[in-house]
């Protein structure tokens, strides 16, 4: 599969936050360039040290065109993953 500007929009990250039960705010960033249909295999990608999963999105896009969905992780506190919606946070 090769990226041409149709996969390309239909590829770029997704963002989706999720709001956890305990206050925080978590985010995914889903790249998917596959039919809807497709049983592609899905990869979870959590950054290393502190990085956000912005870092992440060229290789996820590699991944992309070699048939893989992917969901890159931001953890709590880093990039768009919020922490509790208080200033009590450590």
């Amino acid at each position: 599969m090769t990226l041409n500007s149709k996969t390309v929009s239909h590829a770029w990250p997704a963002k989706v936050t999720i709001h956890a039960s305990d206050g925080w705010r978590l985010c995914l960033h889903v790249v998917d360039g596959q039919e809807p249909k497709c049983k592609a295999p899905v990869l979870v990608v959590f950054p290393a040290l502190a990085a956000t999963s912005g870092v992440y999105v060229r290789m996820a896009l590699s991944f992309v065109k070699k048939g893989y969905r992917l969901v890159l992780v931001d953890p709590r506190g880093i990039g768009d993953s919020g922490p509790l919606p208080s200033a009590m946070v450590d």
